[in-house]
């Protein structure tokens, strides 16, 4: 009985070591990509951004946070910029009148709809190593 456990325990070890040889790829990688960057500012604010695309369909979201009582408040406009192109603006939102003063803005190019939350893709190629900006706050998109 012995030998069959320590045989069984050499094969499940033996089998996660070529489990974590096997590298760790894309969730998209079978015909897409994902790529995303967060960055944190002055005055306890931050944004982040995420780019999908798969089968020919692309998606863009932009985020901003600043923390009550910052520099920011509601109704403030931020321009969104993908490498110095301007591709949108965001207005700036307090739910409820409290707590973090929040924008988002999102793209999808498979969005027909014209009653939909999401905007039209913007007419720009996005890639690993883009910057995408909220005011003077910025990251560089990544895998």
């Amino acid at each position: 009985m012995k030998k069959s456990k320590f045989v069984f325990t050499v094969a499940v070890i033996g089998f996660g070591l070529v489990v974590s040889l096997v590298p760790v790829t894309n969730v998209f990688a079978k015909g897409g990509t994902r790529l995303e960057c967060k960055s944190f500012g002055p005055g306890d604010t931050s944004m982040d951004s995420r780019y999908e695309e798969r089968r020919s369909r692309e998606k863009l979201s932009v985020s901003f946070e600043a923390a009550p009582g910052s520099l920011f408040q509601a109704g403030n406009v931020l321009e969104v910029r993908v490498n110095d192109t301007l591709v949108g603006s965001m207005i700036l939102d307090q739910p409820g009148g409290v707590g973090d003063i929040v924008g988002d803005l999102d793209f999808d190019s498979g969005e027909d709809d014209p009653n939909a939350e999401d905007l039209p893709f913007p007419s720009i190629v996005v890639g690993d190593g883009d910057v995408v900006m909220v005011g003077d706050l910025g990251c560089g998109l990544e895998d």
